[in-house]
């Protein structure tokens, strides 16, 4: 009986860090997204300066 438990709660378990996984991962690219908005918006506003 307690090994069946082990095995439910394990999986559970699995499940709860591959979604955290997931949504790290998500977090990450949305990261490096808005960091290279970032630097487009930065070199254009730099051009911008330089040509007045």
């Amino acid at each position: 009986m307690p090994q069946a438990e082990t095995t439910i709660s394990f999986k559970i378990k699995t499940l709860q860090t591959r979604k955290k996984q997931k949504y790290l991962s998500k977090k990450g690219e949305k990261k490096q997204a808005n960091k290279a908005k970032n630097k487009t918006k930065r070199s254009k506003f730099i051009i911008k300066q330089e040509r007045v």
